[in-house]
């Protein structure tokens, strides 16, 4: 197994891109970091993280 980067201009909200994108590259898996936000923070304004927790359709490897 290796990893790939790849530079993909966003065309939409960045979630859907980064699902998008790993789906048509064959990704089995996304790995991604996350920020710290203030929960209120993340509440009110959203954010990628929370968007690829409730909306990805492949397994994420999440690290704080």
């Amino acid at each position: 197994m290796h990893a790939e980067t790849h530079a993909i201009p966003a065309s939409g909200p960045i979630a859907a891109t980064l699902v998008d994108t790993a789906r048509r590259l064959g990704a089995k898996l996304i790995v991604m970091g996350l920020f710290g936000r203030s929960r209120l923070r993340e509440l009110l304004l959203g954010g990628v993280s929370r968007a690829m927790l409730d909306n990805s359709t492949l397994p994420l490897l999440l690290a704080h």
